[in-house]
């Protein structure tokens, strides 16, 4: 799921004002950002990044170490909880429109696959999120804005998740992940044939092979 997680984070910031909102997006994503994190690193690159980041017991460990984080830094056991929860709503959303979805070492594999219907997809996660912002933001809100203001962030998002969900349709990116681990990939194949031309012009006599490390 994609803008559908900042429905839910806005929809928990109506439960407890005292959390920032910044702080609920973060953790509605977190999995993401730890799986986007794991294709960096060189030692992941040749096991799952999703079992690490998506799988029940990752995201339980995520949700808990959040949680506990924000107890530690505001005493607020009620807005940990909070955290908590989101956090780990994200393997919950992510059962409606991922394929394959982890749920431990050896378990099955879930998942919907709504993102292979990228226009009901829209539909779902943009009707959320015009939900979430105008029953649980708009309603809740104490301040007086510009109706311009409130207007930018929604349209925003939903802008956002149409490209998203032109790029499935047209191009196969399912997600910004996916792209990132499509780009190393073609870049390690890239190294590795220029590599492998390297050594072969070395074996015909036309000088020493030059080695090219891997990225």
């Amino acid at each position: 799921m994609f803008i559908g997680h900042v429905a839910i984070a806005l929809a928990a910031k109506r439960v407890r004002r005292s959390v920032p909102l910044a702080a609920l997006i973060a953790a509605t994503f977190g999995p993401d950002v730890i799986e986007i994190t794991l294709l960096g690193l060189e030692r992941w690159r040749n096991l799952p990044t999703s079992l690490g980041s998506h799988s029940i017991p990752a995201v339980a460990l995520g949700a808990a170490f959040v949680g506990g984080a924000y107890w530690l830094w505001r005493h607020d056991g009620r807005g940990g909880a909070l955290l908590c929860g989101v956090y780990a709503s994200h393997w919950a959303a992510d059962l409606l429109t991922g394929t394959s979805k982890p749920t431990w070492l050896g378990g099955p594999r879930l998942g919907l696959s709504l993102y292979d219907r990228p226009v009901i997809d829209f539909v779902v996660e943009s009707g959320l999120l015009l939900a979430a912002w105008v029953f649980l933001w708009l309603g809740g809100r104490t301040r007086r804005r510009p109706r311009a203001v409130d207007l930018a962030a929604p349209i925003a998002l939903v802008l956002i998740q149409l490209v998203f969900n032109a790029s499935e349709r047209l191009f196969g990116v399912r997600s910004i992940k996916g792209a990132v681990s499509s780009a190393r990939g073609g870049g390690d194949a890239f190294s590795a044939a220029i590599c492998r031309a390297d050594r072969a012009s070395g074996r015909h006599g036309d000088g020493p092979a030059r080695r090219m490390p891997l990225a």
